[in-house]
């Protein structure tokens, strides 16, 4: 599951506003939407009915060994039941869902496996000038089939275990930002996860990230400049009886917007980060990252082209990784054709571990992703999407026990409906992607009904 949050912004030019920014807790954030008397609320009953194939069911290593699970292909059927409660003040949204999802193979029944999916998102207007973001979230399932709460536009790509390791996740995060003069803005955000393999993998330990960063942003007409401070904390868990590794990972980042056109936009970011043993702080590794990226925003649908030299932990596989990664992900409606869209994710990845403790990087991952979905709504309550996803790992160093090489090919045909067709609020979109924010909403402004086509793939 993914819970994603970040920023504030206007339509046009950010809100000039005053006052003085509360304590952040969640308490004083929840009192707030209870001070608005009158909440437009909604709860919905949604339903996917899918049928798929994969070419490997388990995501079975390619270089086989004695233990390792046969590479074979099978029929799958997924049942997707959930509900989805909204809710909206002036000063507040909230939106609650829970999911649950069955994975049914036709053969492999081994295979067959259950996930359960919790999620709550919202945004608070503190005061005229702040704005607070809270979510959390909580999932439990098995990595072998489709992530049913990620469009193909926003599918990952990160490294994954082989065989289809069960989990329990949970993840908590905020964002705050404040205006402080018409130019200039506050902003600083955090997020807890947590990952635990369970069953065959349980000895694996238990990984977890805290993400933190804060930083200023100032603005003129087409153009911004920002610098972050960022600050991790990661711990991954290790076989039974031996010590957790622990890394610190600090630095700042340079980030600069431009708005070329009233829909495309550009970004250049630079900065380094060092990446320390956080039990004696001894061993430590620096290492740049950089992000060029083009942006294509209209109403109804995006794209965007992007490089990334980022250093990052992976809860997956427990690992802190160097990568360098190019993507293309567009979510865009089909000329001439009413509700019809195509979305999708294409992406090229070479990573490497972070050996803190030598001093240097070590191995070599690359991946490929190829996901990309075709999209129809014949109304508001009902939609039918086919889906293909690609997914390649190739590791060139001795393989691991949570991560080796492996390909898969999947196929899915999905039918979802909802009742009642319409939210009464969603949380709108803080992506900090222009320097006019003209594709950002504010609150008490925000449509239900503008839901794009290019989104009726994730609406399970």
């Amino acid at each position: 599951m993914k819970v994603l949050l970040s920023g504030t912004g206007c339509a046009g030019r950010r809100r000039r506003i005053r006052g003085a920014v509360p304590i952040l807790v969640l308490a004083a954030a929840t009192a707030l939407g209870a001070a608005s008397a009158h909440a437009d609320d909604s709860l919905a009953t949604r339903l996917t009915a899918s049928g798929g194939w994969t070419d490997n069911v388990l995501s079975a290593p390619n270089e086989q060994g004695p233990m390792d699970p046969p590479i074979e292909s099978d029929s799958f059927s997924q049942l997707s039941p959930g509900v989805l409660f909204t809710s909206e003040t002036r000063r507040m949204i909230q939106v609650a869902s829970y999911t649950f999802t069955a994975n049914l193979f036709v053969s492999h029944t081994e295979a067959n496996s259950y996930s359960n999916d919790l999620a709550w998102n919202s945004i608070y207007s503190l005061s005229a000038v702040s704005e607070l973001g809270l979510s959390a979230g909580a999932s439990n399932g098995r990595i072998n089939t489709f992530n049913l709460q990620s469009a193909a536009s926003d599918t990952g790509l990160d490294q994954l275990p082989n065989g289809g390791v069960s989990f329990v996740s949970a993840d908590v995060s905020q964002f705050l930002r404040r205006e402080l003069t018409r130019a200039w803005r506050a902003q600083q955000r955090s997020a807890f996860r947590v990952f635990k393999p369970i069953g065959d993998s349980s000895s694996l330990g238990t990984n977890l990230s805290w993400n933190n960063t804060a930083g200023v942003q100032h603005s003129w007409q087409y153009d911004s400049l920002g610098l972050d401070m960022r600050a991790d904390f990661t711990r991954f868990g290790t076989a039974v009886g031996t010590e957790s590794n622990k890394q610190l990972t600090v630095g700042p980042n340079l980030r600069y917007l431009h708005d070329f056109t009233d829909s495309l936009s550009g970004e250049l970011g630079a900065g380094a980060v060092l990446v320390v043993q956080a039990d004696d702080f001894g061993q430590r590794i620096a290492q740049p990252v950089a992000t060029a990226a083009v942006r294509y925003i209209r109403e109804g649908g995006r794209a965007e082209v992007a490089y990334r030299h980022s250093v990052a932990p992976n809860l997956f596989v427990a690992q802190t990784t160097v990568n360098d990664e190019v993507s293309l992900r567009a979510g865009l409606p089909v000329p001439f054709v009413d509700r019809a869209a195509i979305s999708g994710s294409v992406g090229y990845q070479q990573g490497r571990i972070v050996d803190v403790q030598m001093g240097g990087l070590i191995g070599s991952t690359k991946l490929f992703l190829a996901d990309v979905a075709a999209s129809w709504s014949p109304n508001e309550s009902l939609a039918v999407s086919l889906r293909y996803q690609r997914f390649d790992q190739l590791r060139s160093q001795a393989a691991t026990a949570t991560s080796r090489s492996y390909a898969r090919n999947q196929v899915l045909l999905s039918l979802s409906g909802r009742y009642p067709s319409r939210d009464a609020a969603t949380v709108p979109s803080r992506l900090d992607a222009r320097v006019d924010e003209s594709n950002e909403q504010n609150l008490g402004q925000t449509d239900p009904s503008d839901h794009t086509a290019a989104d009726a793939d994730a609406r399970r």
